[in-house]
């Protein structure tokens, strides 16, 4: 059957019509490339899918009761545990362990639109209880985290199975996607502070916080790097010769806030920081936003902000938020400000699927219940969450090189952040190499 004059006949219950058509056209126009026109009937309960005398359905389990606008988002909506899709060894957010198959039609129990718009649109993370600071949630409190299912991009395992059945039906389609390697960079700081600034973060640090033997450590690293006119923060020339070397490209970035705003490490107008910028272009690498905390729910900073790098860097796109820190308003400023794409999506104490996906994809608003020209490149692997489980480097390596095996599974992108100002210092040093591992294992190359 020729994939060429196919346009798919979708009919859906008649409730949550732009949530229903976002995730529908996700998976067949924006994953597959193909076509679709989407029918609301008052008189059906699940989702079909129809070409010529074909017949796809999936049952549906979580829109359909929900008609009021919204009623969807509570926490009682958030299951607890999985079920599993036995035949497929598939796991079900939403729905029952049915497949029933015959030449012309196949009926199937899994949700596989509504368990994906909950894991994309992560509408789970604005009901969720906030940590002890009030500004996200507890990452252990995730469903994916408490299921163990953090390593499994579930919507790639959900394309699939619909393709499958695509297939089953006499029609091959396959995700319009290539496995690409896409690597980013936060740049939280950029050159040594003073002197003076120094000792007012160790008097912090001693006085307030108590950390003797970790205010003495940085003294003297400090003071080393002083003494041999090292700058330990200037990694961006070691990962674009990396890139460059490899047909790669490298994106980095920056923070504009300045000195007595909140998050302030160095300054956006600085000649060193400039350079910088400037040498990264130059190179035909990639210049982005990493906005500070100061813009959480300050649209106005925000605006700020980019206004700042703007005029450094006309051509700077896409980016990431400090601190990875997301409210429901966050994405449409994002859009406002026509950045582009977001890469803020990952697990800060582990690496795997946050999104449950490797692809990158259109952001849904749910409040405001319309898809955004933003996209989402949720990052897959980030060396502070190595950090923070104290993994040795040959444990980064084995943990990266089985997330890179799932990720090239599904021809998907593999999204990397490494911080420039943890590549070079002395305790981080010994990682330097794991990197280069990692990202020559992707590539297949020595």
């Amino acid at each position: 059957m020729s994939k060429n004059k196919i346009t798919f006949k979708v009919l859906c219950p008649d409730n949550n019509h732009p949530e229903r058509i976002y995730i529908i056209k996700l998976f067949l126009e924006d994953f597959l490339g193909m076509k679709c026109i989407i029918n609301f009937k008052k008189d059906i309960s699940d989702y079909k899918i129809e070409f010529g005398n074909k017949r796809i359905i999936f049952e549906d389990h979580f829109f359909y009761p929900h008609t009021e606008e919204l009623s969807y988002i509570a926490l009682s909506n958030i299951p607890e545990s999985y079920s599993t899709l036995m035949s497929k060894n598939i796991p079900i957010i939403y729905g029952r362990d049915f497949i029933e198959m015959d030449t012309n039609e196949i009926r199937c129990g899994l949700d596989i639109f509504a368990s994906s718009f909950f894991l994309l649109t992560r509408w789970e993370e604005f009901v969720l209880p906030k940590r002890a600071d009030g500004l996200r949630c507890d990452e252990n409190d995730l469903f994916v985290v408490k299921n163990n299912l953090a390593e499994r991009p579930l919507v790639n395992e959900y394309l699939i199975l619909l393709t499958d059945f695509f297939a089953h039906l006499g029609l091959e389609l396959k995700p319009i996607r290539e496995f690409t390697v896409f690597q980013t960079h936060d740049v939280d700081w950029v050159h040594l502070s003073t002197f003076g600034e120094l000792l007012k973060n160790l008097k912090n640090m001693v006085i307030q916080r108590k950390l003797y033997r970790k205010s003495w450590i940085i003294f003297w690293r400090y003071m080393y790097y002083r003494l041999t006119f090292i700058n330990p923060f200037n990694s961006f020339d070691d990962f674009m010769n990396f890139s460059d070397s490899h047909g790669l490209k490298n994106s980095f970035y920056f923070k504009t806030c300045i000195k007595g705003e909140k998050g302030a490490t160095y300054a956006y107008n600085d000649s060193r920081t400039i350079k910088a910028i400037k040498n990264i272009e130059s190179r035909g690498h990639m210049v982005g936003f990493h906005p500070s905390e100061n813009t959480y729910t300050n649209e106005t900073q925000f605006q700020i902000e980019n206004n700042r790098l703007l005029e450094i860097s006309p051509l700077a796109k896409g980016g990431r938020l400090h601190h990875l820190l997301y409210h429901s308003e966050s994405f449409k400023t994002w859009d406002k400000f026509k950045l582009g794409y977001d890469s803020g999506y990952g697990f800060q104490f582990r690496n795997g699927f946050r999104c449950g996906t490797c692809f990158d994809f259109p952001i849904f608003d749910i409040y405001e219940r319309q898809q955004l020209t933003l996209r989402e490149i949720p990052y897959v692997i980030m060396d502070t969450a190595f950090v923070r489980k104290e993994s040795t480097p040959a444990e980064m390596e084995k943990e990266s090189r089985e997330l890179i095996d799932i990720v090239k599974k599904f021809n998907g992108m593999l999204c990397t952040v490494w911080h420039t100002n943890m590549f070079k210092t002395i305790e981080r040093k010994k990682y330097m190499k794991s990197y280069y591992n990692i990202i020559k294992y992707a590539l297949n190359v020595n």
